[in-house]
């Protein structure tokens, strides 16, 4: 278990766990690639392997997943979406 790490944190933890986890449920092997610019996000991002979810944290995650589905707006390119020079 990562100490100090919630559902409610900020770092890519609890996102990548579930992914691993759901993965877990259906028997199938999942290695999420999160992208990233830095050595340090991904020490970061491979930290989330020792995170360990409970049923209810997976169910819960389950139910935030179910609110954000639907179809992407592929053709949008906003300026804010690229995180050029704010890393």
């Amino acid at each position: 278990m990562i100490p100090n790490c919630s559902l409610r944190s900020s770092t890519p933890h609890p996102p990548l766990a579930c992914l691993q986890a759901q993965g877990e449920t259906f028997g199938l092997p999942v290695v999420p690639i999160p992208g990233t610019r830095s050595a340090a996000r991904v020490a970061e991002n491979a930290a989330s392997t020792a995170l360990v979810l409970t049923g209810d944290q997976r169910s819960r995650l389950a139910r935030a997943a179910d609110l954000a589905h639907g179809t992407r707006n592929l053709d949008f390119a906003g300026p804010d979406w690229i995180s050029a020079g704010r890393e």
